[in-house]
């Protein structure tokens, strides 16, 4: 049985241009039927996603401690792995200029949604089994902004955004 959310991907995919599918995200207390199986990064996965497998993703199978995290499938990491993150995002990603920075951004971020689901279900959206709480589009400028124009087309109000961080936390 197809599903109404189903019938969206291919004319957004078309309208848009894009490489690979959209990527529907559901917070859910099962798993799906198919999923790739393993571990995963989140920010991994949505690669995975774009070209076409299903990942199911919980405390177990986020191989990442700051996107369990992010996603709410755990508490923020602590003692040596709390610094991991840290270095990690500050010398290996760049996204913070230090310490401060991070910590600053931390503060002022919506928290993750801690206790919400056991499984984050990533999956092309043509495929998704359940219905999506978002959907993700791996995409470029140009259609970054006609995805940000179609958000306030039939009401006028403009998204509010929060852009801070990882790829995971901006799920």
């Amino acid at each position: 049985m197809i599903m109404e959310w189903q019938t969206y991907a291919n004319p957004i995919r078309e309208v848009l241009g894009l490489k690979g599918s959209p990527i529907a995200v559901t917070y859910a207390m099962e798993a799906p039927t198919k999923h790739a199986g393993g571990k995963h990064r989140v920010c991994d996965a949505f690669l995975k996603v774009a070209k076409g497998k299903t990942i199911d993703l919980t405390k177990e199978t986020s191989s990442c401690p700051g996107g369990t995290w992010h996603l709410g499938l755990g508490e923020r990491p602590k003692g040596e792995r709390d610094k991991a993150l840290k270095e990690f995002l500050i010398k290996g990603e760049k996204l913070y200029c230090s310490i401060a920075a991070f910590n600053r951004a931390q503060g002022l971020a919506a928290q993750p949604p801690l206790g919400l689901a056991d499984h984050v279900v990533l999956s092309p959206l043509e495929e998704a089994e359940f219905p999506p709480d978002i959907v993700v589009f791996l995409c470029n400028a140009e259609q970054a902004c006609r995805l940000v124009t179609l958000d306030s087309f039939s009401t006028g109000i403009p998204p509010r955004i929060e852009m801070s961080g990882a790829t995971c936390h901006q799920v």
